[in-house]
């Protein structure tokens, strides 16, 4: 399952006289702010562990050596990173580039910093199975001591996941990709080739439940482990920066930049996929 979940914020111009256009050289500074190709290096090493593990799957028990160089080749950093960039673009408009600025403001600190250095040391912790499931267990752990202390903290971990409404968001991106997967499959003369839209759109909706699951799953121990260096009084602050205009603004021109972004991937992972299974070359 892909994810890609942290914190980012993305850059604007204030122009004079005519509507606000994003900058390209300051979108990109800002993903260097944001420490966005450490983000997307990690994607990748997660997009390739995923492809490798459903492979079976979608081969008849194998794993093409083909199949891993073409996921790699899509989720490439350097790629991932241009197609970010291109997609954050049109989504930084007049309406919101005074709350992206004061987001900006918020992550280019100390803390905003460190907060990103702890999601990403996390995310790639969890590349490892025997941390990820440690960390499940530290957080059910969490779940059942009945000490204040801990269920503060599962409370204000809660709190974080609701402002920032990261699990129905990553669902819904997870859905557009799956489709997506399908659309590749299907152009490609894959196992989808025979299904229509609205079959497409059945099987994906019929993955919801379980899509939510997983999600949450994975979501709760990353964020207890990323951010079990804070204090609550931290957190406090990142739940109602998260709240503000700003923390709105900034999370919802990230998932329309990632969104876009991993439909694309996907669809390219239909298509090598589809091609492997008719024999192609990819």
């Amino acid at each position: 399952m892909r994810h890609w979940v942290g914190v980012a914020i993305f850059g604007l111009i204030l122009a004079v006289s005519q509507p606000a256009r994003a900058n390209p050289e300051m979108v990109r500074n800002l993903g260097d702010v944001l420490q966005m190709d450490k983000t997307l290096a990690i994607m990748s090493q997660e997009a390739v562990a995923n492809a490798t593990e459903v492979a079976p799957d979608l081969f008849g028990g194998t794993s093409p050596d083909q199949w891993a160089t073409a996921v790699a080749k899509l989720f490439d950093p350097v790629t991932a990173r241009s197609a970010f960039d291109a997609g954050l673009l049109p989504a930084v408009t007049a309406a919101n580039q005074q709350d992206l600025a004061q987001a900006l403001a918020y992550f280019d600190t100390p803390m905003g910093q460190r907060m990103l250095d702890l999601e990403l040391s996390a995310r790639e912790a969890l590349l490892d199975d025997d941390v990820e499931a440690a960390a499940k267990q530290t957080w059910a752990d969490l779940l059942a001591d009945p000490m204040p202390a801990s269920a503060q903290r599962v409370q204000l971990i809660r709190e974080i996941v609701a402002a920032t409404d990261l699990i129905e968001s990553n669902v819904s991106s997870a859905m557009n990709g799956n489709f997506a997967f399908f659309q590749g499959l299907a152009e490609a003369g894959g196992f989808a080739a025979e299904m229509t839209e609205e079959d497409m759109l059945a099987e994906v909706r019929s993955q919801e439940g379980e899509l939510r699951s997983d999600t949450a799953d994975w979501l709760f121990p990353f964020l207890a482990m990323a951010y079990a260096p804070l204090s609550d009084d931290d957190l406090r602050g990142y739940i109602a920066f998260s709240k503000s205009p700003a923390g709105q603004a900034l999370n919802g021109v990230l998932f329309m930049a990632f969104d876009e972004m991993g439909m694309a991937q996907s669809r390219g992972m239909g298509l090598a996929a589809g091609r492997l299974m008719v024999g192609q070359d990819i």
